[in-house]
């Protein structure tokens, strides 16, 4: 009877991951022509792809089929399904590269942490697999931002 509702479970969170990952590649693309350094300009394009790359991934899984569902067992844990739902803040034209690092450094970490409660839900091992393989990602991004945001300070 739950296996239904998994299902429906698992197509909605693909779909929300799909949407976010396309809210950062949009952000990284608007915020690019924002700043000057080119090492910033590089990380930000590098994170584009990434984004891309991981949206790509997401939608094959969700047209190749049935990967399984998710145990969702608290509340703390939908409510970490649910941060991937907010919003991309709006950049002002005279944004620094700290505060689009920064933006970016909250929402990579935000995902990082959606994809390793996935990982650690799913109950057919290619989809954890899939949200292993993200997870990790995003932990990189997140160590590519962190030494971007030391330098010249």
């Amino acid at each position: 009877m739950l296996k239904p509702f998994r299902k429906l479970l698992l197509k909605l969170i693909l779909e929300q991951a799909i949407i976010f990952e396309e809210r950062a590649y949009r952000f990284y693309e608007r915020v690019l022509e924002r700043t000057s350094k080119d090492e910033t300009k590089m990380l930000l394009k590098r994170l584009m792809n990434a984004e891309l790359k991981h949206r790509i991934k997401l939608e094959e899984v969700q047209k190749g089929g049935d990967l399984g569902a998710l145990r969702v067992t608290s509340d703390s844990e939908m409510d970490n399904i649910e941060a991937i739902r907010d919003e991309w803040p709006d950049i002002e034209s005279d944004v620094t590269r700290e505060e689009i690092l920064g933006i970016a450094l909250a929402k990579e970490k935000t995902s990082l942490s959606f994809y390793s409660v996935l990982a650690k839900k799913a109950r057919i091992r290619a989809a954890g697999d899939l949200f292993n393989v993200l997870s990790n990602e995003e932990l990189q991004h997140v160590k590519m931002i962190e030494e971007e945001l030391s330098k010249n300070r």
